[in-house]
């Protein structure tokens, strides 16, 4: 089982450090901020921004926590998302902006604060940029190449918010300041995409917007919700008391701001992890989701502890004497520093397992909460009441998310992860309230100590996993990881065989050059063909992705496959024929599942079976992926060869270790390679269809190798392969059993199409090899009965895809005398005839309705 929780703290650790550098160079600005403007001016500029962030979510709409999740888990759609997502958040930026200038101007704000307001809300279509760029780093989990471009962008605030200050420009100086910070981060980010931007399609697909809205609608309304609970507080106590007690409201939430860096970052960190994990591993998400608690707790408590101690001594240290009534404050309101970080956790929690509607309907009920109690307590109680509003509505929303992750959080010990570092807390209180210690430097040393000494007496920590932690972020760790992150994505080797198929190879050639996944080779071999298929390869000659190979004679599909694997250079390796195709994003969802699953050595998905009158049918072996083991999967394959080219894809080194195709088979030589994987590695199926197999019922290479009995022989030397054990795998007695069944099956469908045909000579030599296979079968077997059931099967099949129904119909009643359900082998295939009849009608009166009407 793969490890997440060094994941999630390499990544918290990333986050987290830029965060803290990207906070502390901020405070330190923000400090200077509130000396140079004042109490009143700062209200002034804290409010501008409260209506800037309650309308960004607006803005926003969710869509950047969406785009994080899509492309984490490569959903179907998700290399399309930067691109298209960018362009809605510039029209919903000028929406917002709108809204924005409208509510200022409605509250009769004087026009300075109109245009200070306007100026603000530029930085939404900065954001509609720098966002969804950011969020692909996020996907990929580069949280420091993210906290780069963002701490750069950082600095350029500082330094030219200092310039602007010292030319006297006030608050518009610091808007313009933070215009010019995104500016420079939307700059960078895009230089750091370099590794990923290939994995994007920036093409602008207006069809898919209502797609991606509605997807992010719950991200979004959950954004709105959670900007109106932070920031409704000071808009709502604006209206009430002067802009000086909201320049103190605001100063005391700066630091819950501040030590909210290190939770935010563990939860920004959980987000993709547990969302990649959530689709490999979903059993363990509760175990990793209860690592994360303990540690969000065990940071945020004792923060908030530390924090209520010294804030009379903080607060006019940091903001100077006009600014002492928010120590008032300050030791109620930081207790929502813990209560937000589990809350939000537990939100990331419900995202993860696509539970988005009771993470918004938590965030409705805990916002209008939060609203009703601030309208009902700040008019009396000022500060002191936002305080308590805000406590309780963060502690509600607790509870409501606890609700509805019940089944989840049972498992997990709640009281040991909440009550020690509570408790732990508390003793810290009482201790440094009745020592006669004195000086914020010796309380906050003393404080540390008695909590560390605590949480490791009670061991909430083991010693495992601080092994564990720590080894996460040192140096060597880190290297390997990202070196791990940087690792080129494994080239994938295509090859298709061609022999006079011109009409369609073309086609082929063409859905492995548009592949979303672009790391890839293609390797065409003309296997002597006469046609056009040498003028139309010649296009492709100089293309840097496609060799252009030609046989000088036609040597067959086995011998030229062989000469294939011995031209690619690729880890992973498909052959695909030359009229059938792939889907678009084909490549991509195999080379993840790889990655996903290092130990398989073949994977196959579902198809599209493309049937020449151009209806198309859906193929799907199972319902859901998973991984088949040969005890699981052997048997059904040697029955029946259910794996069709265009979707198998193998590890090279299987075919540098297990060799490549028999040579002298001409028809089966795949089903023999199958069978070899298999017994000696893991299997993979993906429950999607990613290629496209098309049909024919006409005179074909297999057609024709029916007439030629090309299957008998390739059968005959298989058997007699396995007998001399000259096979790098053998068959049990069971599983041998298994394959002559399956192969009576195949020749009686054989014997079925020649006896329709009335090729008797032909009909009398398959039948003759089908039933050598029942000798010595440990099941017995009436054989003429048997005969019967498969000839009048396989003959009804072989006349409706000739488009004779009548004749299909008198076979299918023949079957249906003989009392097939005692072969269930022979009854579970008789729902094809069901099918081939639908479609045959369903054919019949296309054409009396083309030739009579249209």
């Amino acid at each position: 089982m793969e490890s997440f929780l060094p994941t999630i703290a390499r990544n918290s650790f990333f986050s987290a450090f830029g965060k803290l550098s990207i906070k502390l160079i901020a405070f330190i600005f923000t400090i200077f901020i509130v000396r140079y403007l004042g109490d009143e001016d700062y209200g002034r500029y804290t409010l501008i921004w409260s209506y800037v962030v309650v309308y960004s979510m607006l803005a926003d709409a969710g869509l950047g926590l969406l785009a994080i999740r899509e492309i984490a888990q490569k959903q179907p759609g998700s290399q399309y998302i930067a691109a298209n997502i960018i362009i809605i958040r510039v029209l919903l930026a000028l929406v917002s902006m709108v809204l924005i200038l409208g509510t200022v101007w409605v509250l009769n704000y004087d026009p300075i604060f109109l245009l200070q307001a306007f100026l603000a809300s530029q930085i939404l279509l900065l954001y509609a940029i720098h966002d969804p760029l950011d969020a692909v780093l996020q996907a990929h989990e580069r949280f420091d190449l993210s906290t780069l471009a963002i701490v750069i962008g950082l600095l350029v605030f500082v330094g030219t918010g200092f310039i602007f200050l010292w030319f006297g420009w006030h608050i518009t100086g610091v808007i313009l300041a933070r215009l010019l910070n995104v500016l420079v981060s939307i700059w960078l980010a895009w230089r750091l995409l370099a590794k990923y931007r290939a994995n994007l399609q920036w093409q602008i697909k207006p069809r898919l917007w209502p797609g991606f809205l509605h997807a992010s609608l719950p991200f979004g309304l959950i954004k709105l919700l959670l900007s109106w609970s932070s920031r409704i507080d000071l808009i709502i106590l604006a209206w009430f008391w002067p802009e000086q007690m909201v320049g103190w409201y605001g100063a005391a939430y700066a630091l819950i701001i501040g030590i909210m860096v290190i939770p935010n970052s563990i939860n920004a960190a959980l987000f993709p992890a547990l969302s990649r994990q959530y689709a490999r591993d979903p059993a363990n998400v509760p175990h990793t989701g209860e690592m994360v608690l303990k540690y969000l707790v065990i940071i945020a408590v004792p923060a908030a502890a530390g924090l209520s101690l010294i804030a009379s001594q903080l607060i006019p240290l940091l903001y100077g004497a006009d600014f002492t009534p928010a120590a008032i404050v300050l030791p109620l309101l930081i207790w929502v520093a813990p209560l937000a970080a589990i809350s939000e956790f537990l939100r990331y929690y419900l995202l993860t397992i696509n539970r988005e509607k009771p993470a918004v309907w938590g965030l409705v009920l805990s916002v209008t909460a939060n609203i009703a109690l601030n309208f009902w307590l700040i008019p009396v109680y000022g500060l002191i009441g936002a305080a308590i509003s805000a406590i309780a509505a963060e502690f509600c929303l607790v509870l409501l998310y606890a609700s509805q992750l019940r089944t989840q959080l049972k498992p997990l010990k709640l009281s040991r992860i909440l009550f020690t570092p509570l408790l732990a807390a508390l003793i810290v209180i009482i201790v440094i309230g009745y020592l006669p210690v004195t000086g914020l430097y010796w309380q906050a040393v003393l404080g540390s100590l008695i909590y560390v000494v605590f949480i490791l007496g009670f061991r909430v920590v083991q010693p495992a996993e601080l092994r564990e932690l720590i080894s996460a972020i040192s140096p060597t760790r880190r290297r390997a990881a990202m070196n791990q992150i940087k690792r080129p994505y494994p080239l994938v080797s295509v090859f298709i065989q061609t022999y006079n198929c011109s009409c369609f190879v073309t086609q082929a050639i063409e859905s492995v050059l548009k592949q979303t996944y672009q790391n890839f080779e293609l390797i065409v071999i003309d296997d002597g063909s006469t046609d056009e298929t040498a003028q139309l390869l010649s296009q492709y000659e100089n293309h840097p992705q496609v060799k252009i190979h030609y046989n000088a004679r036609n040597l067959g599909i086995s011998p030229t496959w062989n000469i294939a694997l011995s031209l690619c250079q690729g880890e992973l390796v498909t052959k695909l024929d030359a009229d059938d195709f792939f889907s678009t994003e084909q490549l991509e969802t195999v080379v993840d599942y790889f990655q996903q699953h290092p130990d398989i050595g073949l994977v196959f998905s579902g198809l599209t079976l493309l049937h020449p009158e151009g209806h198309r049918e859906p193929e799907m072996l199972f319902r859901h992926s998973r991984i088949l083991s040969r005890e699981t999967f052997l048997p059904t394959l040697l029955k029946r060869c259910v794996m069709r080219a265009p979707t198998v894809f193998v590890r090279k080194e299987c075919y540098d270790k297990l060799g490549g195709v028999v040579e002298q088979m001409k028809l089966h030589s795949d089903w023999e390679m199958w069978v070899r994987i298999t017994a000696n590695y893991p299997v993979g199926f993906i429950a999607r269809r990613l290629g496209t197999y098309r049909l024919s019922y006409g005179a074909n290479s297999t057609a024709m190798a029916i007439q030629q009995g090309y299957s008998l022989q390739d059968l005959e030397l298989w058997l007699d392969l396995l007998d001399k054990d000259q096979l790098p795998y053998h068959l049990s007695e069971s599983e041998l059993s298994t394959l002559k069944w399956g192969i009576y099956d195949l020749i009686m469908r054989f014997a079925g199409i020649a006896a329709y045909e009335q090729q008797k000579e032909l009909h009398q030599t398959y039948i003759a090899f089908a039933e050598k296979m029942l000798r010595g079968q440990t099941i017995p077997v009436n054989i003429i009965h048997l005969r019967r059931i498969y000839f009048n099967f396989h003959k009804s099949v072989h006349a409706l895809n000739r488009r004779q129904p009548l004749r299909a119909g008198r076979y299918f009643i023949e079957l249906l005398k003989i009392r097939p359900g005692r072969v269930p082998e022979v009854w579970g295939q008789i729902r094809l005839v069901f099918k081939l009849v639908n479609r045959t009608v369903a054919s019949v009166f296309r054409r009396v309705i083309t030739y009579y009407v249209l």
